[in-house]
């Protein structure tokens, strides 16, 4: 394999109703290959798809020379219901090619936000009409 996924990790931090979620992924070049990227997916625990993402639309370029690698991808703001949930990463090119690819390479954990329960987080708000 020219890339291979060689370690992963994830860590979330509550901030008021949203979740930060910081996502490391150790890669390691082996053959370097024009054009190649990497796309993560979020699973709930029952394997349902919740989001997904490359990085071959971003104004970005990866490292690519030989070597271990860190990439450090940031979601800010999730809103995802209380659970835990698990990562799939991949590596390939844009044509398409899959390097490596790791289902359940790291997970975290979303803790109770307080109001409600479900895949989402949302803060809902109450109206009513005054007394006619």
């Amino acid at each position: 394999l020219p890339y291979a996924i060689a370690g992963a990790s994830a860590r979330s931090t509550r901030m008021g109703v949203g979740t930060n979620l910081v996502v490391n992924v150790d890669v390691e070049i082996r053959r370097p290959q024009p054009r190649w990227g990497m796309g993560i997916s979020i699973e709930n625990t029952l394997g349902m798809r919740l989001y997904g993402m490359t990085t071959f639309p971003l104004p970005i370029e990866l490292p690519n020379t030989v070597g271990l690698h860190q990439i450090q991808v940031s979601f800010p703001d999730v809103r995802l219901g209380t659970g835990k949930y698990l990562l799939n990463i991949g590596l390939g090119d844009d044509a398409g090619t899959t390097f490596d690819r790791r289902s359940g390479a790291a997970t975290f954990d979303v803790l109770d936000h307080g109001i409600g329960d479900g895949i989402l987080s949302l803060t809902p708000t109450v109206t009513f009409d005054k007394e006619r």
